[in-house]
């Protein structure tokens, strides 16, 4: 087990905000906050997964200022005074969260789009990194079978939420990327920090846009369609030439997400999409084929591909995938 002494050390106080993964996870996720002494407003935030009685991950992102938590969160929260087997409970003004932004916080809808490195755990992150590095190695081995290598491809990212994954998309070569989403906030910072030559951003909303959009050659989406009633039926009526790539939450229970539309989502969701081809992402961000679905699986990812196309299961592409890191490159190596 990790050893985790250097972190109770007094005069610390933690506090702990409990919330459940919005998946079929039997654990909670811990949201612990290290404040250093009563006068400081200098933060520690760690995420940590626990398991029974077993500190399991743990990652550190550092704030310099703090606020107080607002009062529409839902969680549950604790004070753990170091040394002491004792539990207090506080009350919701004492709890502290990093500052963030107007813009920033236009943008969070209560914790509903990720701004990377700004907003939720490292872990949130992770998993939408490794959405869009599935369809970016989609799209590459595509390319590297194409004999016309030099004709440009378009790829439309619907939800595209601050661009992040746009900016992935760009570093495809020949590719035009374009970016769509319901919040001029969110593409207001989408043009600042994940702009490119070959990434345009527009703001729609995806129930218009979708009945009227042009062709595209590959449609991606994470974690959009699912805000959306009757969005599974919707991206039937999207229009693409080479494949429809995109992941909602898997089996999420009625109720437990109130920004979601449809809850239940699972592979009979599936069954009118052309070609489709069903995968899953853990709650690590590894991503998984029909042969290996994961214990807990988080996402479901479909993928519908043009008959001439070949099938994701038939390329080289070695299941299950790792999770997205700094380190990992966009090839894989």
């Amino acid at each position: 087990m990790r050893n985790l002494s250097h972190l109770f050390q007094a005069p610390i106080y933690f506090f702990i905000i409990i919330n459940f993964y919005r998946t079929r996870h039997l654990h909670p996720k811990f949201f612990v906050q290290q404040l250093r002494s009563p006068a400081s407003q200098s933060t520690i935030s760690a995420c940590l997964d626990i398991h029974p009685l077993l500190f399991t991950r743990i990652s550190y992102s550092v704030s310099s200022s703090c606020l107080p938590l607002g009062q529409s969160n839902k969680g549950k929260y604790f004070a753990i005074k170091p040394m002491l087997a004792k539990i207090l409970v506080v009350s919701k003004g004492d709890v502290f969260l990093p500052q963030l932004s107007d813009l920033e916080t236009l943008i969070y809808n209560n914790g509903e789009r990720l701004i990377p490195n700004v907003t939720h755990a490292r872990d949130e992150l992770v998993r939408h990194k490794s959405s869009y590095l599935f369809f970016y190695r989609i799209i590459k081995y595509d390319l590297n079978q194409r004999r016309n290598s030099n004709k440009v491809i378009r790829i439309v990212d619907l939800g595209c939420g601050v661009g992040h994954g746009c900016h992935m998309l760009s570093r495809l070569p020949n590719s035009e990327v374009v970016g769509v989403d319901i919040s001029q906030p969110t593409l207001e910072y989408a043009g600042v920090h994940y702009s490119s030559p070959n990434i345009s951003y527009q703001l729609a909303n995806l129930e218009d846009y979708v009945l009227s959009m042009p062709e595209f050659d590959y449609i991606v989406s994470r974690g959009a369609f699912e805000h959306i009633d009757n969005g599974i039926n919707l991206i039937l009526s999207s229009k693409w030439t080479s494949r429809l790539i995109f992941d909602v939450p898997y089996n999420e229970p009625k109720g437990r997400n109130p920004h979601h539309l449809i809850s239940n989502i699972n592979e009979e969701s599936f069954a009118g999409f052309p070609e489709a081809e069903i995968f899953y992402q853990d709650l690590g961000g590894s991503v998984y084929d029909i042969n290996k679905n994961p214990r807990c699986a988080n996402m479901i990812i479909c993928v519908c591909s043009h008959p001439d196309l070949t099938r994701i299961s038939d390329t080289t592409l070695n299941f299950p995938l790792p999770a997205w890191t700094e380190d990992i490159g966009l090839e894989g190596k």
